[in-house]
């Protein structure tokens, strides 16, 4: 089985060609060695010392290196840190025992 026909099968809905996406996301005009480094947080809003800590590294290497550094937060981890926001800062304020239950 070609590699075509087996991405056929499992990526139907793709209808694009490779030289679509290659055009649409150009190389980056980056100097040899540059590093380009990532973080996102968890969906569930919940943060850990070490991936705080893997995302600082990240970015430090990108600053020294002259690369890039990508903080990328999904639409489900923004409303998640919107309200803890707002539980911690609205309803701590008024003594409310209210709680938000989020979807999962």
């Amino acid at each position: 089985m070609s590699l075509e026909k087996l991405a056929d099968i499992l990526f139907p809905e793709i209808g694009k060609t490779p030289e679509y996406y290659l055009e649409k996301y150009p190389k980056r005009n980056l100097k040899e060695g540059a590093v380009v480094g990532r973080y996102a947080p968890s969906p569930t809003g919940f943060q850990h010392i070490g991936g705080v800590f893997a995302a600082l590294i990240n970015e430090r290497l990108a600053k020294q290196s002259e690369g890039i550094f990508f903080l990328t937060i999904g639409f489900f981890a923004l409303y998640i840190i919107v309200l803890q926001i707002l539980q911690k800062h609205c309803f701590q304020a008024t003594q409310s025992k209210a709680r938000f239950d989020t979807m999962r």
